[in-house]
């Protein structure tokens, strides 16, 4: 069986033996494969570490120049190189070679469902969906796997709420608006769901793969072009208005959405995301949006009967402008964040089962 390799240099102050290992890419693998590698559900769609080390070499400046030799000299520190390699099953081919709609919505619900399965069982969460991490191998005219691949932005959750916040990592296309704002609200699932929405609304937009893909003067003219902004409080800013509200997400997105076979279909799974993402019917309505609740939304609340004075109080932080209820956080909570993945990995299996029938369906016709 072909083996994948990866290798990823890094360097630290600290020996080897006194680094934190709270994100070992190489140990999240190992445990992944060790808990979830004899579930046949799951078999194919995550890497399966075959080999995996460290070659640590201590003593060895990180750069050969003047700058470097005078702060050893003048600080007395030494730069310790780390080298891991990886060697790992199966081998992946790149998400932009998909050749349809339908194949591209079973490989990425395959990488959601194992991405669940990962958190839920694993206790790790990925932190990092993105075109590129999403991967495939197919196995027949009818049948392709997703891959989920790339865990070294990975981190435990079974850990004090402080380890899960606030860094940013990934990509700012496909970086949810909490992790772009790096902000206190705790990373859930419910980011790197967000971070699949966003992958679908790229492709969605500027096309799946090199047949379908738009010029790069006609991307530039996509609202989606302005998630590769220039610093991150830019690219937050301009997410939150194209995701403000359903008609404003359908107007500014789901518009732009290319008039090719299978695109329709795409752009009704990105909204049903959405909306159960943002707008879910089944929680409180102080968990919608993308924007906080101030203290003159949450007074029409409590006037019309919305929502509870006590329940609002439950959500609120009080600061100088009064009361603020951050959906973000709201969702980030144990009991939303259950609900809302529940709601999102039931409309991504459906997605899944329909697009294989529709691949065979259009498989038989040939």
């Amino acid at each position: 069986m072909p083996v994948a390799f990866k290798e990823q240099p890094s360097s630290s102050n600290a020996p080897f033996a006194q680094r934190a290992d709270d994100r070992d890419e190489i140990k999240y693998m190992r445990e992944i494969s060790q808990k979830l590698g004899d579930d046949p559900e799951l078999k194919g769609k995550f890497p399966m570490l075959k080999h995996g080390g460290i070659v640590h070499i201590p003593g060895i400046n990180t750069a050969d120049n003047t700058a470097t030799a005078f702060e050893r000299l003048t600080s007395g520190e030494t730069h310790h190189r780390v080298h891991r390699r990886i060697a790992m099953t199966p081998n992946c081919m790149p998400l932009q070679n998909i050749k349809s709609v339908d194949k591209l919505i079973v490989v990425v619900a395959d990488v959601m469902i194992v991405h669940n399965a990962i958190a839920e069982r694993c206790s790790i969460l990925h932190r990092d969906i993105s075109i590129y991490n999403i991967m495939y191998t197919s196995i027949s005219d009818d049948i392709v796997r997703g891959v989920l691949v790339d865990f070294d932005c990975a981190k435990r959750t079974d850990v004090e709420e402080a380890a899960l916040r606030p860094e940013r990592t990934g990509t700012f296309p496909y970086m949810s608006i909490n992790n772009l704002l790096a902000s206190n609200v705790k990373r859930t699932q419910l980011d790197d769901w967000e971070s699949l929405l966003y992958v679908l609304c790229w492709l969605g937009t500027t096309g799946i793969n090199k047949d379908d893909e738009v010029t790069y003067e006609e991307a530039a003219k996509l609202a989606v072009a302005k998630w590769q902004g220039a610093n991150a409080e830019s690219v937050a800013l301009a997410k939150r208005g194209n995701l403000s509200g359903p008609q404003v997400f359908e107007s500014s997105i789901l518009s732009e959405f290319l008039d090719e076979s299978g695109y329709g279909i795409l752009s009704d799974l990105a909204y049903s995301l959405y909306m159960s993402l943002f707008f879910n019917k089944s929680i409180s309505v102080l968990a919608h949006g993308v924007a906080n609740n101030t203290t003159r939304i949450l007074k029409s609340y409590e006037d019309s009967n919305v929502v509870s004075v006590a329940e609002i109080d439950k959500h609120a932080t009080v600061g100088t402008k009064g009361r603020v209820v951050d959906p973000f956080a709201v969702r980030a909570k144990p009991e939303f964040e259950k609900k809302i993945v529940k709601d999102l990995l039931e409309i991504i299996k459906k997605a899944r089962t329909d697009a294989l029938l529709r691949i065979k369906e259009y498989n038989s016709l040939l």
